[in-house]
């Protein structure tokens, strides 16, 4: 991997990444474009997540989900972890949050 952005024949601001296969390549993949997912960061296991459509963040940059029930909605502040494929990762730090809540996705606060 390249040691600064723009090395190579990457542009300005990407990683010219060069992969070694271990073990034979299938010849059915030989000439082919492939798709490799290289992850970045990942969590230890598993975690809560929202729809990132769910977050919704006020002036001072807080985040919150707005959960739905019988009683009406309630607001809960969260702390927002890793994202990926349209959802985040969320940690309540004030409230009640748990896996099965409904969250009001798109609303406008």
């Amino acid at each position: 991997m390249a040691d600064k952005p723009g090395t190579g024949e990457a542009s300005e601001g990407q990683y010219e990444i060069r992969i070694r296969p271990v073990g034979a390549v299938p010849a059915e993949l030989h000439g082919r474009d492939v798709r490799i997912r290289v992850p970045i960061s990942s969590t230890d296991g598993a975690v809560l997540a929202v729809p990132l459509a769910a977050l919704v963040t006020d002036a001072s940059g807080a985040a919150r989900v707005r959960v739905s029930g019988p009683a009406g909605g309630r607001d809960v502040p969260v702390t927002v972890g890793l994202s990926s494929g349209g959802f985040a990762e969320v940690r309540a730090t004030g409230g009640d949050l748990a896996e099965g809540d409904l969250v009001v996705v798109g609303a406008r606060s």
